[in-house]
């Protein structure tokens, strides 16, 4: 029993005196990391993979993570709690994205705003992270209620001063522009189908990095329950560059303050 006592001992002081290595010791400098807050409107054919691939393939090593949760808005989240903690605990984060639930801005808007100012504050108070807020798309039979989606994540933006990337703006041009060429999946017409997984990570990889996605790869590896075999998006070449073009065009075109509902000194990041 003593020595049982004694070897206890030891492995407690060895425990306090030995250093501890977190994830940021093992951090590659020239990498970028980022972390993808939100739900299923990333896991479909894992977006956040696809942003990483075309940045490692624009000569950018990148570790594109994800905290997601089928049905979860950033009230979920927040209460959950397991976003927090990466945050702070898991690397230096380059940038964070923060993605809400495809109707809270809609039918909740006061968590909409309360949740996305908590974790921007949350984010700010912890972490050098840049900031940048996906905002999403309307359902393929209510496309009326893009006006609204934009306007609370650029209102959100410009009052915290924090990026967007225009993914819903650049949905709702595309199916203007491109009847033919669906981007949304049957399932209620709301979650994207691989053109549009494709769409949504080139504007994302475009707001990230700051250059045109145009050029990238259209054959990006990697497994998900949507796919058969190993590829997330296996698309003819012409049919990404359209969706490369045009994710470019958005972006470049964009401006949160035409949309926000207020007019505000915030500087954006």
């Amino acid at each position: 029993m003593h020595l049982k006592t004694l070897i206890l001992g030891l492995v407690f002081l060895l425990s306090i005196i030995t250093p501890q290595t977190t994830a940021a010791d093992t951090q590659t400098p020239d990498t970028t990391y980022g972390l993808f807050i939100g739900n299923s409107y990333c896991d479909f054919y894992v977006i956040p993979d696809q942003v990483e691939v075309m940045m490692r393939h624009a000569d950018q090593p990148s570790d594109m993570r994800r905290q997601t949760q089928g049905g979860f808005s950033l009230a979920k989240h927040w209460a959950a709690g397991r976003a927090q903690e990466r945050i702070t605990q898991e690397v230096d984060w380059d940038v964070i994205v923060l993605q809400n639930h495809s109707r809270s801005s809609l039918d909740h808007r006061p968590l909409f705003d309360e949740f996305g100012e908590k974790y921007i504050d949350f984010i700010r108070a912890n972490s050098d992270a840049d900031i940048v807020l996906y905002l999403t798309w309307a359902r393929k039979k209510l496309p009326q209620d893009q006006a609204t989606i934009t306007e609370a994540y650029c209102t959100l933006a410009v009052n915290k001063g924090v990026r967007v990337a225009p993914v819903g703006v650049a949905f709702a041009s595309w199916i203007k522009a491109h009847p033919g060429l669906d981007i949304l999946r049957d399932d209620k017409a709301s979650h994207p189908n691989e053109l549009g997984a494709y769409l949504s990570a080139c504007v994302l990889y475009a707001t990230l990095t700051g250059q045109s996605p145009v050029g990238q790869t259209a054959r990006i590896e990697g497994a998900n329950w949507l796919t058969n075999g190993d590829t997330l998006a296996d698309l003819d070449p012409a049919t990404a560059r359209k969706l490369q073009q045009h994710a470019w065009d958005t972006v470049q075109a964009f401006d949160p303050k035409r949309y926000a509902a207020v007019t505000t000194t915030a500087t954006t990041e």
